[in-house]
């Protein structure tokens, strides 16, 4: 007898349980770029630079460099007491950022460079190159892309990007010789600095004798008009008071300053010793460097005169401007020492900036095929240990490292006669690069490559020059130039 009570039990399906998912894996934050990495032969030149970088920022007037002697000054630790002689630069980079006067608002910060002749004699000196930029009116700051024909020297991006590049072209404002008597202090540059714009400067000198060199920050005189009485009526509405008169430093403000100013403000962040624990800061340079060029002869080792090539599909690669903390394993610095510096900056010139580099391969085929020399310009990221490989962002960084102009001389393929190309090239932090030009070497040949470049102001070190070879059949084209005209241009 069925019981109505009993309960029905009815099948129901499982359901299907899905498996979990795995997450997807994030992407990778580096590309790791097998290969040797090598020192860079040759060293700096011993030429002295006057190095005006720190402040970088200056809101503040007052002594950004002296070389001049401390006696007699109120502020005596602002003087390092240097006389130069002979060859020299002077070199200045400063951002004006005074504050802002709500009455005047047009009052600027004015740069001033000082000479003067500590000597008995007169001394003469010669001005080799001078060029001067400020990123308001002269070279603004723009978007650029990572590789551009510059033969005529019109592509740049901000005012270190276009000394660096005129520097490398030989270009320079008009020029005439200074001569100092015994004794003698003369102003020998006198610029505004735009309000919010940074200006770079460099002159290329020779002197016939001791002279020492000061760069000082002075804000724009106000001069008042006087207030001239007038007559009125019951009715009459009184004129309004004559605005300002701004007018630039002249010769006795600036010796006033040198004699009595503090150093300018506010100071940049003191650097770390090498060594402690911490983060490192390289700190602003101010004080005088030794070292304008670097000119090297890449070969397989000291004393040779050939460079060979690497393998089908290997490459290697030089450090340039490698620093304390990013000698890219190597071990090499290249930053300039300072024979005297203010003790709240810079332990040594790290960047190097507006160094001229020439760097000579003579390249030679021992592979026994055809290859297609690939040459880049990189910007790894920095290292210190690793001399085997190089690490590159797999991301793009919005970080600006270089922004200046190559110049490579090379053979021609058809002719091999050499030509020349000028590349302004913009790479940020961990960029790889693409190549600046690709040259096919055939067997058992042997073709000479020349690399010239400033080391722009506002770069950030270190990078690499990287060959790879390649089947020529695939190798990957460089950007299409318009070539120079083969004039080298010599450097002072």
């Amino acid at each position: 007898m069925l019981n109505v009570f009993a309960p029905i039990l009815i099948a129901q399906a499982t359901p299907e349980i899905e498996p979990p998912v795995a997450p997807e894996p994030p992407p990778p934050q580096y590309i790791i770029q097998k290969q040797p990495v090598r020192s860079l032969p040759g060293r700096l030149d011993k030429i002295p630079v006057f190095n005006s970088n720190s402040p970088e920022v200056v809101k503040n007037p007052g002594i950004l460099l002296s070389t001049f002697s401390p006696q007699g000054r109120s502020n005596r630790d602002a003087h390092l007491n240097y006389t130069f002689n002979g060859r020299f630069d002077i070199f200045t980079h400063h951002i004006a950022r005074p504050p802002i006067d709500p009455v005047i608002a047009k009052r600027q910060m004015n740069l001033g460079i000082i000479a003067y002749n500590p000597g008995k004699k007169p001394v003469t000196i010669e001005v080799l190159q001078s060029l001067s930029y400020t990123s308001r009116t002269d070279a603004p700051f723009r978007e650029l892309p990572p590789y551009a024909d510059n033969v005529n020297g019109e592509v740049y991006s901000g005012p270190g990007s276009r000394l660096a590049t005129d520097i490398l072209r030989g270009i320079s404002d008009p020029t005439t010789s200074i001569t100092l008597a015994p004794g003698q202090t003369q102003v020998i540059f006198n610029q505004p600095i735009p309000t919010g714009s940074a200006r770079s400067s460099l002159m290329k000198l020779r002197s016939s004798g001791g002279v020492q060199i000061a760069s000082i920050a002075l804000l724009d005189n106000i001069e008042i008009p006087p207030v001239i009485p007038e007559i009125l009526a019951p009715f009459d509405i009184p004129r309004p008071p004559p605005a300002p008169i701004l007018k630039s430093p002249q010769a006795a403000d600036w010796l006033n300053a040198l004699n009595n100013a503090p150093l300018a403000t506010p100071r940049d962040e003191a650097p770390s010793q090498p060594g402690r624990y911490g983060a490192l800061v390289y700190g602003r340079v101010a004080g005088v460097s030794l070292g304008t060029r670097w000119e090297a002869s890449l070969a397989d080792k000291p004393g040779d005169t050939s460079l060979t090539i690497p393998d089908r599909d290997k490459a290697f690669s030089y450090v340039l401007n490698g620093l304390y903390g990013g000698t890219l394993g190597t071990g090499q610095i290249q930053t300039a020492l300072l024979s005297v510096r203010y003790p709240d900056t810079a332990l040594a010139a790290h960047g190097n900036y507006t160094t001229y580099y020439r760097l000579t391969m003579p390249l030679i085929n021992k592979t026994g095929a055809d290859q297609a020399v690939v040459i880049k310009m990189q910007t790894p990221l920095k290292d210190d240990l690793n001399a085997d490989k190089l690490r590159f962002n797999a991301q793009p960084s919005n970080q600006v490292a270089f922004r200046g102009t190559v110049r490579i001389a090379y053979p021609q393929a058809d002719s091999n006669e050499p030509a020349v190309r000028q590349i302004h090239v913009v790479q940020r932090k961990g960029e790889q690069g693409k190549p600046l030009v690709t040259i096919n070497i055939p067997a058992g040949s042997q073709k000479l490559v020349e690399i010239d470049l400033v080391y722009p102001p506002d770069a950030t070190p270190p990078q690499v020059f990287t060959l790879e070879s390649t089947d020529p059949a695939t190798a990957p084209a460089a950007p299409s130039e318009r070539q120079l005209p083969l004039v080298p241009v010599e450097i002072p």
